[in-house]
């Protein structure tokens, strides 16, 4: 790394005006070194230096992207002022540039991007749609899911619903293209995924269970051959609550009780353990203080560990009911809990 930044260093004093070296330093230092001013500096010096085309576009382009990564390692102040300043640069760059379809597209999305962590989501989803969608696109299906996880949080089911059925079929058309071609295995692998996703929408919205339980089903059934833990997770997660929504909690268990173990620990879908394991207990006589005790752990360790995530607030509300027993307490996961979700999950 060391040996890139002087070569770049070395370029630049033989050939001041060069763009090549100018850029490739800036990302060095910004994504090597996580040296944001310096790497701010060299873009600025870069866009005063270029024409008006699309080198100069594209340097913009990684400004913002620079000013947003230097936000999410600031303080709080400095990350609003930070990604503000990103939000500026990007729609000046969209307004004042005549950029080609594709750069256009990643302008739009990294503005999506930055309105997200501003907290402006239907902004961003405005954003995203002035992209368009194309089945087309090789990009259409992560472009309609990522619009479906904007909406998702405004309470907007039916919008979220189409633009989950438009990214199954994107998908799905990109991937009867590319058959026999080295990007078929990654586009089966994302079209399970969105399938086990749109049958955790309705799990979540408590409606089309029957169809959302032959989704998770096969999606279930596809996932070894297709995804890696972290998918299989996914998978098995879904089919955990769609069975639980059903009513079916002994079926629930042990299938939430594997996407945990594949998902190492992850907040939400600890929290649907614990959900079914309470519903379980009413039907377990036996084992009704190991199952309800077991939950109240994994409550304690969520409102511990993932004090900030979604699951707390139910932790908070479901340890106020529990009874407390004297017990051992139960480790969740030797790797500890992460504050990361499906996005349809509550």
């Amino acid at each position: 790394m060391g040996d890139a930044v002087r070569d770049c260093r070395d370029a630049l004093k033989l050939a001041p005006l060069y763009a090549y070296p100018r850029f490739t330093l800036a990302l060095l230092y910004r994504d090597q070194r996580a040296q944001y001013d310096l790497a701010d500096e060299t873009l600025l010096r870069l866009i005063e230096l270029l024409p008006a085309g699309e080198q100069r576009d594209l340097a913009r382009l990684e400004l913002a992207r620079t000013y947003r990564k230097q936000a999410a390692a600031s303080p709080d102040d400095d990350s609003s002022r930070l990604l503000d300043r990103a939000r500026e640069e990007l729609i000046k760059a969209t307004r004042e540039a005549s950029l080609s379809e594709d750069l256009e597209a990643c302008m739009h999305e990294e503005l999506a991007t930055v309105l997200d962590l501003l907290g402006r989501g239907s902004e961003a989803i405005v954003a995203l749609r002035a992209i368009g969608g194309s089945l087309q696109r090789p990009d259409a299906a992560q472009h309609h899911e990522r619009i479906a996880h904007l909406m998702a949080r405004g309470e907007q089911p039916c919008e979220v619903e189409r633009e989950l059925i438009a990214a199954q079929e994107a998908c799905s058309a990109r991937l009867d293209r590319s058959r026999g071609a080295d990007e078929e295995q990654a586009l089966r692998a994302a079209l399970v995924t969105l399938k086990a996703g749109l049958a955790m929408f309705y799990a979540e919205q408590g409606v089309q269970l029957k169809k959302a339980h032959r989704m998770a089903k096969s999606a279930l059934k596809s996932a070894p051959g297709n995804l890696g833990p972290g998918g299989l997770a996914v998978c098995e997660g879904a089919r955990g609550w769609v069975a639980y929504r059903e009513g079916r909690v002994r079926e629930a268990v042990p299938l939430l009780e594997k996407a945990v173990e594949h998902s190492v620990g992850d907040a939400q879908e600890w929290a649907h353990l614990a959900l079914a394991l309470e519903a379980r207990s009413v039907s377990r006589r036996r084992h009704k203080d190991e199952d309800l005790d077991r939950a109240r752990d994994i409550w304690q360790q969520i409102l511990e560990h993932c004090p900030r995530s979604p699951a707390a607030e139910q932790a908070r509300h479901h340890l106020d009911l529990l009874p407390e027993h004297l017990h051992p307490p139960r480790p969740l996961a030797s790797r500890g809990l992460k504050v990361t979700a499906h996005p349809f999950a509550r």
